[in-house]
């Protein structure tokens, strides 16, 4: 088994995917890599491990991977999948190999700090949301329907 790592561009929690061998690593970086104008790919390397993207992503307007972006030093849009690049003893065979366990633990760092970083500014957003609700006066159908449901009479006895 070789275990490569999928980081999707669709903000989905980047896994870890076990290749039965050799032979299949074509046909799960075809099936990773998909688009709806074809499957072509390209391979960007690194030092200890290379990955998968799609050629012409950014043409095709696939939504931003911004986790294997910082990951392979590029703009890369669409889903990725990364292999490692040499043998168990250090070699460099050509041949598709174990993503090493550094890169696994560097995109769960880049993938937790990008999730709490969104999820702050959700926060900040449904706080301005409740904000700018608190500061604006409600109208006078507003006050109408508010005593109304409470069956307070409208008259006001001056």
């Amino acid at each position: 088994m070789i275990k490569a790592l999928i980081i999707e561009a669709e903000g989905k929690d980047p896994f870890i995917k076990d290749v039965p061998s050799q032979k299949e690593t074509y046909e799960v970086i075809k099936a990773t890599i998909t688009s709806p104008y074809g499957n072509w790919f390209d391979r960007v390397c690194k030092e200890t491990f290379h990955g998968y993207v799609n050629d012409t992503g950014i043409i095709d307007g696939l939504p931003l991977n911004l986790v294997a972006s910082i990951l392979l030093g590029q703009v890369v849009c669409g889903d990725v999948i990364i292999f490692g690049t040499y043998t168990p003893t250090g070699e460099w065979d050509g041949e598709e190999h174990d993503v090493p366990q550094c890169v696994i633990e560097s995109v769960k760092k880049q993938w937790s700090f990008l999730k709490a970083n969104v999820d702050a500014r959700n926060d900040r957003r449904e706080l301005e949301d409740v904000d700018q609700t608190a500061t604006q006066s409600p109208s006078l159908d507003e006050v109408l329907e508010w005593l109304r449901l409470r069956n307070v009479s409208s008259e006001v006895s001056q």
